[in-house]
């Protein structure tokens, strides 16, 4: 029995200096092999928004073995949502984790490498996220002042940005009203315009709102107008809730600080 323990400690021990002599172990991690290529794979590759994806990770080592169980590994992704962030490889030297589309279609690129940078190696596999075909959700609706923080008389462009990504097919009669807190004012030169398709801006030089009614969103469109403020502060501007044939988008809110005007130079 001694002579058998001591040959198992030979063996265990001649293994880990052949594996250090041709730096196939990372100090860092006794399960992250240097010489080690990872690869994965995603089953299906093309999904709809809210389905899911099944990663699977995977390495081969410098002699052809396996991701040694317990390696832990981190993932990323470009667009979706990933179940866990890091993982494990099991008892097989596989790992798992679960892409799920949400809203944003387009190439979801996932990448995995060794945890903490212990090794350079990493591998990545594309996911295909489309739309349902002939289903209709909402658009997104959002806003925002450019610039977002302007002098007292001031020009600040207001641009609500309607984005019909998610759906396959165009949605329509675009309808919503913006009211501007007290102070805000459409500037005396309005530039009221639209790239989305037909619909009506409406936008009065002194106004103090705009509204858009009728359009049509392919894919992605803006409406937009000019305004001004002579009175600093920040002012807090919420629009009542976009809808149209895809339903209720909820209204888009965006901040606009106005900072006093300089001193005039005394004279």
């Amino acid at each position: 029995m001694i002579l058998s323990v001591n040959r198992q400690r030979w063996t265990w021990g001649v293994a880990v200096c052949m594996a250090a002599f041709l730096g196939g172990c990372d100090s860092g991690s006794p399960a992250a092999p240097t010489q080690t290529v990872l690869g994965v794979v995603a089953n299906p590759a093309t999904i709809t928004v809210n389905q899911a994806s099944e990663l699977t990770v995977t390495g081969s080592g410098p002699f052809g073995n396996a991701l040694t169980p317990g390696t832990q590994l981190v993932l990323s992704t470009t667009l979706g949502r990933l179940s866990q962030e890091s993982v494990t490889a099991d008892a097989s030297g596989r790992a798992s984790a679960i892409l799920t589309a949400e809203s944003q279609i387009g190439t979801a690129t996932v990448t995995v490498a060794f945890e903490g940078g212990r090794s350079p190696q990493s591998a990545s596999v594309d996911v295909e996220i489309t739309a349902v075909p002939g289903a209709t959700t909402a658009p997104a609706f959002r806003k925002n002042f450019s610039p977002d923080s302007i002098t007292a008389g001031g020009l600040s462009t207001l641009i609500f940005t309607i984005d019909n990504t998610v759906n396959a097919a165009s949605t329509t009669a675009l309808t919503f009203t913006d009211n501007f807190p007290a102070g805000v004012f459409v500037a005396p030169m309005p530039n009221a315009t639209t790239s989305c398709d037909g619909g009506t801006v409406t936008a009065v030089a002194g106004g103090a709102a705009v509204s858009y009614s009728g359009g049509t969103v392919v894919a992605m469109c803006t409406v937009s107008v000019d305004v001004t403020s002579a009175a600093e502060g920040t002012y807090a501007n919420t629009t009542s809730d976009l809808t149209s044939s895809a339903g209720n988008s909820g209204p888009a809110t965006a901040q606009l600080l106005v900072l006093a005007a300089p001193a005039p130079p005394p004279s």
